[in-house]
């Protein structure tokens, strides 16, 4: 029992990897793209097939963006079906992954994400960003709760295993 529960937290944590980093991993899927479909650049792997091996190390490349091109439909199915609240906390959950990463306590995204998305929310509705204001709890649940809808997602498309 012990190993399913490791293996589900560790899905859970690639998800989470994977949506805190879509923006990124999108632009580089496609600079990725490009330079295979061109011809212009192949990453060095290391396959000796012999007389094969630019075509094996290009099937290579190509598969591991198959992979990433799954999981970046991923994302994009999970954020379709996120509401706009939880879209605008994303948002601010991506941000904060690229600042504060020195500060020492709290996790350092959940103040950067409760103060920014309670003022974007407020200007949305023209009301006090007090009432937006979100716990710890609630913040830290949403997140997981997105980890997990990735997770699963990723396991009917067999991204996980």
């Amino acid at each position: 029992m012990g190993s399913i529960l490791a293996e589900i937290k560790n899905d859970n944590y690639e998800a989470a990897d994977w949506l805190l980093y879509y923006p990124f991993r999108r632009t580089q899927f496609y600079h990725d793209k490009i330079e295979i479909m061109h011809g212009t650049k192949l990453p060095d792997i290391p396959v000796h097939t012999g007389p094969g091996n630019p075509t094996m190390q290009k099937v290579l490349t190509l598969s591991g963006l198959l992979k990433t091109e799954g999981w970046l439909e991923t994302i994009e199915l999970v954020e379709s079906i996120l509401s706009e609240k939880k879209l605008v906390f994303l948002k601010y959950r991506r941000e904060a992954a690229y600042s504060n990463r020195n500060i020492k306590g709290r996790p350092a995204w959940v103040t950067y994400v409760q103060h920014h998305y309670a003022d974007e929310m407020a200007k949305r509705y023209g009301c006090s960003a007090e009432k937006f204001w979100l716990s710890d709890r609630t913040m830290k649940a949403w997140w997981a709760q997105m980890a997990e809808l990735a997770a699963r997602i990723a396991i009917k498309k067999n991204l996980l295993k």
